[in-house]
């Protein structure tokens, strides 16, 4: 909970874990 930024990067994760495994994700 750095930045907004670092809020886009989680959602985007959490987007991408669901599309596809992320490696530690």
């Amino acid at each position: 909970m750095l930045k907004h930024g670092s809020v886009s990067l989680a959602l985007e994760s959490r987007r991408a874990h669901r599309t596809t495994r992320w490696p530690g994700g």
